[in-house]
């Protein structure tokens, strides 16, 4: 029954999302970001002479994190339902 209500809150939430942003969040990649964020810094932990090169990895997929942030932002901004920063 637990399993059930979970399912019917995300639809709720998804419910009030702004159109476009539903598919994005869907497709967006946001998660395949974090696992090679994930993976870069697990690297990068390593040490030794792969510093360098595991740092600019992780640095990378945090701009594209960034990005999709921003988009996602962007998107509830226009939104009907939440007008932040609407006179």
């Amino acid at each position: 029954m637990a399993g059930r209500k979970n399912v019917w809150m995300l639809r709720w939430f998804q419910a009030l999302l702004p159109r476009g942003l539903t598919g994005s969040l869907n497709c967006c990649g946001a998660f395949a970001h974090l696992v090679a964020g994930a993976r870069g810094l697990r690297a990068l932990l390593e040490g030794c002479d792969v510093v360098p090169k595991y740092y600019r990895i992780v640095m990378d997929r945090e701009h594209d994190a960034d990005g999709v942030t921003h988009d996602i932002l962007i998107a509830v901004r226009c939104s009907v339902i939440t007008p932040i920063g609407a006179p």
